[in-house]
């Protein structure tokens, strides 16, 4: 079985990976997102944060990446500043209204298992599906 995302302890199949992409697309359609919206993305480099990405161009959302240090004051700027709906943070924030934010262990069923200094891409074969 070809894996696509690897850590010291899990491996993930295409399968699993493009399933818990469309998982979570699934839970960002359901919290209204839509190809109009603007989201920003303030995880740390992680499996939870590939699949959120994958799912947002999935839907064909603008996506704003901020860097996952900075303070909610800064992410708040940016938000308002974009005129994004929504945040997907792996931390709790406080933004202004009409900004909402969403965990990313709340979309993406991993749970937050895997940290970021743990994962390393395999190569894709020339039969992967593109997402």
């Amino acid at each position: 079985m070809a894996h696509v995302v690897k850590s010291d302890e899990t491996s993930y199949s295409k399968e699993r990976f493009l399933g818990d992409i469309q998982s979570c697309v699934a839970q960002l359609k359901g919290s209204q997102i839509t190809e109009e919206d603007r989201v920003i993305v303030t995880v740390e480099n992680s499996y939870e944060f590939l699949i959120a990405f994958f799912a947002l161009v999935e839907i064909g959302c603008s996506i704003a990446l901020v860097d996952c240090m900075a303070d909610a004051r800064e992410i708040n700027e940016i938000a308002l500043d974009s005129e994004s709906r929504l945040c997907i943070s792996d931390r709790p924030l406080l933004l202004s209204d009409p900004i909402r934010t969403l965990l990313v262990s709340e979309i993406v069923r991993d749970g937050g298992r895997n940290s970021a200094r743990e994962l390393s891409f395999s190569a894709w074969s020339s039969r992967s599906p593109v997402i």
